[in-house]
């Protein structure tokens, strides 16, 4: 949901880079970038979903998931549970098509029939249907670049929902105040300044 609070969509793609930049060098190959549902009140999780929008949904994933390939990890998408036909068509008409996991054959055909192209992997055989995937370069990076962008990122997903109220920690679905995705102190006092009209909320309400 913090990337899809952003104001600039486009840094999805810096923090899909800096994760893999953190997982590659951890020895990871694969990681999995969020489910096929959009955002909606009665979601059991709601931080794991991005945006109510499934066009922004996809633009997200096409973005992390992008990022993550140029620092040599794969994405993969959850298509484990609901799926939302609109984030399909969209990440196709994006040709942003990443592997998916799903639970089993039924699951695959539905989104072939989509047109989806991208390789879907079914739970069962994962491991060794994965193994293929692998990328074998690795990022280059400044690891002080990692630190900054997470803050940019944080920074620019404080989301205004109205002048009255107070500052809100991961807090879907909140009527009033600012919501805000970290407790650290940089973060709660731009909120606060936020909130008595010093600065602007630069994030946009993920749930509208």
């Amino acid at each position: 949901m913090t990337l899809g609070s952003l104001g600039d969509l486009t840094l999805a793609f810096e923090a899909g880079y800096y994760t893999g930049v953190i997982l590659k060098s951890k020895g990871y190959d694969y990681y999995v970038i969020g489910s096929l549902d959009t955002l909606s009140q009665d979601d059991a999780t709601p931080l794991n979903r991005v945006n109510a929008s499934p066009f922004i949904t996809a633009y997200v994933y096409e973005l992390m998931g992008k990022g993550l390939s140029a620092a040599g990890v794969v994405p993969i998408i959850d298509g484990r549970g609901k799926i939302e036909k609109s984030i399909v068509v969209s990440l196709v008409t994006r040709k942003a098509m990443f592997p998916v996991l799903v639970e089993n054959q039924s699951k695959k055909l539905y989104l072939e029939n989509l047109g989806y192209k991208g390789r879907i992997l079914i739970y069962d055989s994962l491991e060794s249907s994965v193994e293929r995937l692998k990328f074998f370069w690795t990022p280059i990076y400044n690891r002080q670049d990692i630190e900054k962008t997470r803050l940019e990122i944080l920074l620019n997903s404080i989301v205004m929902i109205s002048r009255g109220g107070d500052v809100h920690v991961k807090e879907p679905f909140v009527k009033d105040g600012i919501l805000v995705f970290s407790d650290e102190p940089e973060i709660i006092s731009r909120a606060y300044d936020v909130l008595k009209g010093y600065e602007t909320a630069p994030g946009r309400i993920p749930w509208k």
